[in-house]
């Protein structure tokens, strides 16, 4: 779904929701606070995590909508598709989660309908948050009733069964289904279709049985970053030798809005120079070594890296003494810099955007 309206409303909602954005945890606590307090069963182990889980998620991807950044999955269709299925798996109805969306959907308006222009609430918040809700329900139902149709017609029930319960983190290890679930697991996660021909698989690292549904978040990431460029295309990507990228692009949002802030100066820069500075201060921030070892790991002269190393300070001033700047810098740039790389040019899109009058 895409929310729309004009450019000075779209501005300034943008403008508030990036703020409200700090505050999510905060509000998915009283969101999932009220909705306990209403049907106890969500409030139960191991329902709760889950909960608490969909309502960040949900409250995270609105606000993409709001704040007009560059959307991305977040798996919210299927993990909404998901509660749908846990609920048709227990023969229970939709009516506790209806209850529940509606508890949750006035908990959340409360605080929404602050983002006003004008003293009043646009349509765009309004509007949107109901169309929004509707695209939730319209989830769970669907998984609701694929669950219901395929517990009548598949022979295979179990499998789909115990795979759901990996998936939610709700299988128990030793416990007896058609399989006795083992105490760790490997998951390999296959992308069919796309544009390439042959299949691409994504294999993690052995987890707990409870930390499946994370592996599966981090594998998923993993093909996606191949897609984007940042990690090498391989048929089998092992995710174990790029745990740091998958890690760094958890939130590639809060990523890209810190690097507004703190590469601001770089980004201002040519393109050409940006991608020479960038790729020097990398290997400075990662090796600490001199100009000649810095020189002979980019092929370039000593004398060009001492060049660029003096740009790079008058850039960056006095911040290149400041330890918790220099850290953040090293993390911003180990996934930037593979993007930029790639030919994504959404970070500098955006600070033109921002920067224009």
């Amino acid at each position: 779904m895409t929310l729309s309206a004009d450019r000075p409303t779209s501005d300034l909602v943008a403008s508030h929701a990036r703020r409200l954005r700090r505050e999510v945890p905060e509000l998915a606590a009283s969101i999932v606070d009220a909705v306990c307090a209403r049907i106890a069963y969500y409030g139960e182990s191991p329902r709760h995590p889950i909960v608490v889980e969909a309502v960040t998620t949900a409250l995270h991807r609105f606000l993409d909508e709001l704040d007009g950044a560059p959307h991305r999955d977040r798996g919210l269709d299927e993990m909404f598709r998901s509660v749908g299925r846990c609920e048709a798996r227990a023969s229970r109805s939709l009516d506790d989660f209806h209850l529940a969306l509606g508890t949750g959907t006035r908990t959340a308006w409360s605080r929404f309908q602050h983002l006003t222009v004008d003293g009043t609430t646009p349509a765009v918040v309004s509007d949107g948050l109901l169309a929004f809700v509707d695209h939730l329900v319209a989830q769970v139902e669907a998984g609701h009733t694929e669950t219901v149709r395929q517990r009548e017609a598949d022979p295979n029930r179990a499998r789909a069964v115990l795979a759901e319960q990996l998936l939610t983190g709700t299988a128990e290890p030793g416990s007896d289904t058609v399989w006795r679930i083992p105490s760790s697991i490997v998951l390999a996660v296959a992308e069919l279709g796309g544009e390439r021909r042959d299949l691409g698989a994504a294999v993690g690292w052995a987890v707990e049985p409870a930390d499946v549904p994370s592996a599966f978040r981090w594998a998923r990431r993993a093909l996606e970053l191949v897609r984007r460029g940042v990690i090498p295309d391989a048929q089998v990507v092992d995710c174990r030798a790029h745990r740091t990228q998958i890690w760094l692009h958890a939130e590639p949002t809060l990523r890209q809005q810190l690097g507004q802030e703190l590469l601001s100066p770089l980004l201002a820069e040519t393109p050409n120079s940006r991608e020479i500075l960038s790729e020097t201060l990398l290997v400075w921030l990662e090796t600490r070594d001199s100009a000649p070892a810095i020189a002979a790991r980019l092929g370039v002269h000593p004398q060009t890296v001492r060049y660029r190393w003096k740009r790079i300070n008058e850039l960056f001033g006095e911040a290149m003494h400041d330890t918790e700047f220099l850290v953040q810098l090293t993390m911003l740039l180990k996934a930037s810099v593979p993007l930029w790389k790639a030919g994504d040019q959404s970070d500098f899109e955006r600070f033109r955007a921002e920067d224009a009058p």
